[in-house]
């Protein structure tokens, strides 16, 4: 065992450090997470482009082509 005493610069330089790691991860996954909300917003317009589109033309008159 150790007899060094733990002071409040030993606690506080820790918790520094792990929350400078933690920092780094949520940054790299909040990259992640808006690019996958991007593309999903995308898909969604395009089917809803799409879907509307296709129920547009099946309400249209027949004579029209």
């Amino acid at each position: 065992m150790s007899n060094e005493r733990i002071t409040r610069d030993h606690v506080e330089s820790r918790l520094k450090l792990v929350q400078d790691e933690l920092q780094g991860k949520v940054n790299d996954k909040k990259a992640a997470i808006t690019t996958g909300i991007s593309i999903g917003a995308a898909v969604i317009i395009l089917v809803s482009y799409l879907l509307g589109r296709r129920s547009g033309r099946k309400r249209r008159s027949t004579g029209r082509s």
